[in-house]
């Protein structure tokens, strides 16, 4: 069998228990820069979900999509901890840049999802720098994959199909599959991953949308960049020196 590489030592390689390769990659804030922003900012979409017995984050997604694609030129880069594959940057903090006194409230929490998304992108481009075998479709798990506006944000920056399955817990999931192999019930993970993993929902790019995030990506990406040469170690330096003060 062939040993997975990636040339440019971007993303993480890791064995399977049936001797074959995957490759991954990681982000530090994904999930948790959404909650934080629930916590920190939304505290009326908080109590709002609360009083009305819903759930705070659809709220959140459904004021999102009131909102339009590129979230009116409010870029989010949702380096919370850091950044890590393939940008690996120990000082990078998460950012907002664009903001006008035009722009609402909606924006934000989109630019947030979006921002996402596009370090998720980031990940995936590198892979296929890597060379990793061609994919067309992307499927999504945990809770990003709850939301429609989120799924349908994802198949547009992506320019990817998204597909979402029923389980949404993959580490779960896959246990489980590692189980029902072991003891027998399906003679390997193939056979394991055709019989336990259902497609729910398919969503495919819209390619007007898909166009105009590639050319957000491009700026989001640009936008790193510089943060990158300078202003995030500057940052971080101002933050160790005064934090106790």
């Amino acid at each position: 069998m062939k040993i997975l590489r990636d040339p440019d030592r971007k993303c993480y390689i890791l064995g399977t228990p049936d001797g074959a390769y995957v490759m991954e990659g990681q982000s530090n804030s994904a999930a948790s820069a959404f909650k934080w922003f629930k916590d920190t900012i939304a505290h009326g979409e908080d109590i709002a979900a609360k009083h009305a017995h819903l759930n705070v984050y659809d709220i959140m997604t459904d004021s999102a999509s009131r909102s339009k694609p590129g979230s009116n030129g409010v870029f989010f880069l949702p380096y919370m901890q850091g950044a890590n594959t393939p940008n690996y940057d120990a000082n990078a903090r998460g950012t907002y840049v664009g903001m006008t006194l035009g722009n609402t409230r909606e924006d934000l929490i989109r630019a947030t999802m979006e921002g996402i998304c596009f370090d998720i992108k980031d990940m995936l481009e590198a892979m296929v720098a890597a060379n990793v075998p061609n994919f067309d479709t992307v499927r999504v798990t945990g809770g990003i994959s709850m939301s429609k506006v989120w799924n349908q944000i994802q198949a547009d920056i992506y320019n990817r199909p998204v597909e979402t399955v029923e389980v949404e817990e993959a580490t779960a999931l896959g246990c489980a599959m590692v189980a029902a192999v072991g003891v027998g019930i399906y003679s390997d993970y193939n056979e394991a991953a055709g019989k336990m993993v259902r497609v729910t929902n398919r969503y495919e790019p819209n390619p007007k949308n898909a166009q105009m995030y590639q050319d957000a990506y491009d700026v989001w990406r640009s936008v790193f960049k510089d943060l990158h040469q300078t202003a995030y170690q500057k940052i971080a330096e101002f933050q160790d020196k005064y934090r106790d003060a």
